[in-house]
């Protein structure tokens, strides 16, 4: 009978929690759903030159791993650290298996696999894609971003997405996607390139914890803060928002502080030279890199808001986490987010630095005050049904 195989190679070796792998592990707790409904055998796999079933999702990296995790900031020493790990897994794959200590999986030709995870990284080897098309392929393509704007995005994922996704695209049987939104963006362009394939949205889901630990980060006794979440890349547009509370604090230096908290992702290096030179760092801006969700979890009940001031999304999942604590929220007025939040939100424009520090301040006084609707929040358990009966309906079973 098929089975189906949930791909998770890019989190499993990275171990990082960028908002695609919190998506793919939140698929694979839920895997029993996606059993149910289609009563095929699901198996979480890693590919590491033919797939490999991996039940835990959190073991202990060796150490090429490890040092992959920590160079994400430094993208050629990364690329270097993740060719080290192919040419390991490719010349001595008895190595990786003792490592994984799991089983290899036999596949059939009537196999589904589905992949959500960062498939176009350096963690998948040449011989994925050949693997991936001789089975029925299940695409989560979260956003088509570095196709649709090059600009904001580092070269090598440009490239990658250029050829990899768009080839990845061409074969599969299946394109789910995480917004109605998102779904047209990548419709017309598979239309503009005469590819034609069945697209469809998808409900993700949010957790009323992200952890059921909370922790506060350590030294970290900031009041009266609003809160960014998310990588450090151009697109979320965190200089715009510095350039906002600059202005607002060399007006009134009571003024509540802005905490940022994620990873650096990429062409990062005016945000990151913009919070050392700033004279008010550590005073009034802080910087919490890569918080573990516990953390984020501190964060998100204490911060007085949230700011979401990306100029372009595929979904924009901290937003739904601040709702489903009913944290007010200023977000840039994309249409991603209006689908995804409705009149949750105060919105300003996303290219308009006056735009933001209006809605700051109107907040801060109560001139304009966040609608809190009554709002029903996708679970994880819906993004489960969702995958399983999209696969169900398409494939026929």
């Amino acid at each position: 009978m098929a089975k189906i195989l949930i791909d998770f190679t890019d989190t499993y070796i990275t171990g990082l929690n960028t908002g695609i792998q919190r998506v793919v592990r939140n698929i694979i707790k839920n895997k029993d759903i996606i059993k149910d409904i289609t009563q095929k055998e699901v198996i979480p796999t890693i590919f590491v030159g033919k797939p490999v079933q991996k039940e835990a999702i959190h073991r202990k990296r060796d150490i090429v791993l490890k040092i992959r995790q920590h160079l994400v900031r430094y993208p050629y020493l990364y690329s270097i650290a993740a060719r080290s790990y192919k040419r390991l897994s490719k010349y001595k794959p008895d190595i990786i298996k003792s490592k994984l200590s799991d089983e290899s999986i036999t596949v059939s030709d009537d196999d589904i696999l589905f992949v959500g995870d960062a498939f176009w990284s350096e963690c998948y080897e040449d011989e994925f894609f050949e693997f991936a098309s001789k089975l029925n392929l299940v695409l989560l393509i979260h956003d088509i971003i570095p196709i649709t704007h090059p600009d904001i995005q580092p070269e090598h994922i440009v490239k990658a997405f250029n050829t990899k996704v768009i080839d990845m695209m061409k074969i599969s049987k299946l394109i789910l996607t995480v917004s109605k939104s998102e779904a047209k963006i990548i419709k017309d362009f598979l239309r503009s390139k005469n590819i034609d394939k069945p697209i469809y949205p998808i409900r993700l889901g949010t957790d009323i914890k992200i952890s059921q630990n909370i922790k506060k980060p350590n030294g970290f006794d900031v009041k009266d803060f609003y809160l960014m979440v998310g990588t450090v890349e151009p697109r979320k547009n965190h200089l715009f928002v510095l350039e906002a509370f600059h202005k607002i604090w060399k007006e009134n230096q009571d003024f509540p502080n802005l905490v940022i908290a994620g990873r650096f992702g990429w062409k990062y290096q005016s945000v990151l030279d913009f919070i050392m030179g700033s004279p008010f760092k550590d005073k009034k801006l802080f910087f919490i890199e890569s918080p573990p969700d516990e953390e984020l979890e501190f964060l998100y009940q204490n911060a007085k808001a949230l700011i979401m001031a990306s100029i372009r999304e595929g979904f924009g999942l901290p937003i739904v986490e601040a709702m489903a604590k009913h944290k007010p929220i200023l977000a840039s007025d994309i249409e991603v987010f209006k689908e995804v939040a409705g009149d949750y939100p105060i919105y300003f424009d996303p290219y308009s630095v006056d735009s933001l520090i209006d809605a700051i301040k109107s907040f801060e006084t109560g001139a304009i005050k966040p609608s809190f609707p009554n709002i029903t929040l996708n679970t994880w358990e819906d993004t489960a049904k969702d995958i399983a009966i999209a696969i169900k309906k398409h494939f026929n079973f």
